[in-house]
């Protein structure tokens, strides 16, 4: 019979995965950053404990790529997708680990950096339960569960051209009752600002960001952060920097300013007018504003 496999994947910066009825595993550390020179070779080491006390854990490692996300959550995807893979220059040793409960093993990752490349690398180490042999799916069809977890490598290249690029591709206020996830947690009515964020450049960008409200006649009302987090951008990729405003602004006109820093020679500035109702919200977008 065919099998029929899902995967689930952890991409949160957490080093710990229980599965209810499977496995348990922490892993250290879920994210290494470097910083190398064209030609270099380094390792590091990954540790891989089986929480379990009572059963064995067998495990694939395999390096793959991975793309973020508009939320900044990194997403494995097959290698050679990205324009910046380390994959073809990552090596890990064992690729199949067995360890007993209770016990921890480590998996060493060497990377040989070639000369000629510039900017950002980037990589995933993927450790993967191994199925188990003979596993089918059943008459009733069962289902056969694949769980896996990454380690993510960021590798910056010292001493090459690394463009620092980025501007706003769009900047929204909407009512905080479009998000599920907000809905819980601040009600239907609270201001969401978000501004998308789209890196240019050849490496990752760390972004601060920073939300200005004032009204019409110029009298700030509000100052906040933007974003929150680390605030990585990969190369290529658009992330959504959010903000929500709780408190209810009186009725009235406003204008929102957006302004990212992120190591750039000019931070991205975005603005946008919005309207205030008792009924409805309204906006009008203005992008990459001048300082």
């Amino acid at each position: 019979m065919k099998k029929l496999f899902f995967i689930l994947v952890l991409l949160s910066l957490s080093s710990i995965f229980i599965a209810q009825g499977g496995p348990s595993i922490r892993m250290d550390p879920i994210l290494v950053e470097r910083s190398v020179r064209p030609g270099d070779t380094f390792s590091y080491v990954l540790n891989v404990e089986n929480a379990d006390k009572f059963n064995p854990l067998i495990l694939d490692v395999f390096v793959t790529d991975f793309v973020e996300d508009e939320l900044g959550t990194y997403q494995l995807v097959s290698p050679g997708r990205t324009p910046y893979s380390a994959v073809k220059w990552m090596k890990v040793s064992p690729e199949k680990l067995t360890i007993p409960p209770g016990k921890t093993k480590t998996v060493e990752v060497t990377v040989s950096v070639p000369r000629g490349i510039s900017g950002g690398l980037y990589g995933a180490v993927v450790f993967r339960i191994h199925p188990e042999e003979g596993t089918e799916e059943g008459a009733l069809g069962e289902t056969v569960f694949e769980f896996q977890m990454a380690s993510f490598l960021e590798l910056v290249i010292k001493g090459t051209a690394q463009r620092l690029e980025a501007h706003a591709v769009s900047f929204k206020v909407e009512k905080s009752k479009k998000y599920m996830f907000l809905r819980q947690k601040v009600g239907e009515n609270a201001l969401v600002f978000t501004t998308t964020v789209l890196n240019q450049g050849n490496v990752h960008i760390f972004t601060k960001g920073l939300l200005i409200l004032r009204t019409k006649q110029g009298r700030t009302v509000a100052r906040m952060p933007l974003g929150g987090g680390r605030g990585v951008i990969l190369p290529g990729a658009k992330v959504n920097l959010m903000s929500v405003l709780t408190r209810q602004l009186p009725p009235g006109d406003y204008v929102a300013r957006a302004i990212v820093n992120y190591g750039g020679n000019r931070p991205v500035v975005a603005e946008t007018e919005f309207s205030v109702q008792e009924a409805q919200l309204t906006t009008k977008e203005t992008l990459e504003k001048e300082m």
